[in-house]
């Protein structure tokens, strides 16, 4: 099972680490990291008895929220300061 995902996944990750600047690429992946930890999360808390289902999944939206909050506020200061740096050379 873990053989077609990094058969897909490394060129792909090697394709877009070219494409895309590096602090850029690290945010997606730290991105799609807190979407499965996320999910995990939940359903341990699931497993475990915890919480009940539809509950336990709060846990996964709370963490899109916030991960969906830190990337706008990255990519609106990426593209300000890109919008900077391209008034000061024209």
């Amino acid at each position: 099972m873990l053989i077609p995902s990094v058969v897909i996944g490394v060129p792909l990750g090697a394709y877009l680490i070219r494409r895309l600047d590096a602090e850029t690429f690290r945010r997606i992946c730290m991105s799609f990291d807190a979407w499965v930890v996320g999910f995990g999360f939940s359903r341990v808390l699931i497993d475990l008895n915890l919480v009940e289902s539809p509950w336990a999944y709060g846990v996964l939206v709370v963490t899109l929220l916030i991960d969906a909050c830190l990337l706008y506020v990255f990519f609106t200061r990426q593209q300000a300061a890109s919008r900077r740096a391209n008034d000061d050379t024209g």
